[in-house]
């Protein structure tokens, strides 16, 4: 079964539940009940509100070596997006790799919902450490489809390769043509 095929089934499970906890102008908070009994908890909160591309190269993105080549004279929110357990942590292995799965899917469904609800600027989301293979991939997978599904934001990865942004188009400089 293709990777594809399986995300849309899992994502189809009636076990799988997404319960709103906080909905606000600037937080969108989720509990995700997968099927199993498992509960992750998936957060979206404005780390920096109606800034200058200066103010978000400083606060964000120069620790990651990254230059988004943002219009000079705009102003911008960006949404950090996390994911984790009940217990603060999130992680995959091999051994509960069908939960790491079942979570992916409960994660697309929160990001079409909160694209829908809050057509964000922008917004971030990666992993703490270049460590964890397995989750690295899902969440380049992750990153890759929504820039798919949303064909107005233009996704950067950070040179470690753990970091994803993804920014509105209309808020970046276009390309010179050759």
């Amino acid at each position: 079964m293709k990777f594809k095929n399986y995300i849309n089934e899992l994502s189809m499970r009636k076990e799988t539940r997404i319960i709103t906890d906080e909905a606000t102008s600037d937080t969108y908070i989720v509990d995700v009940f997968l099927e199993g009994g498992d509960v992750f908890n998936v957060s979206a909160v404005v780390i920096v509100n109606n800034e200058t591309p200066d103010d978000i190269d400083r606060k964000l993105l120069s620790s990651d070596k990254l230059v988004i080549p943002f219009k000079p004279d705009i102003k911008l929110s960006m949404w950090e997006i996390d994911f984790e357990d009940d217990e603060g942590s999130y992680y995959t292995s091999s051994k509960d790799s069908g939960v790491g799965l079942e979570l992916f899917a409960a994660i697309e469904k929160f990001f079409k919902d909160f694209m829908k609800k809050y057509k964000p600027e922008g917004f971030t989301f990666g992993t703490i450490s270049g460590n964890e293979k397995s989750k690295i991939k899902l969440y380049r997978t992750l990153a890759k489809r929504i820039e798919k599904g949303y064909p107005n934001y233009k996704k950067f990865e950070t040179e470690r390769k753990i970091d994803w942004y993804l920014i509105r188009k209309d808020l970046l400089l276009k390309k010179k043509k050759k």
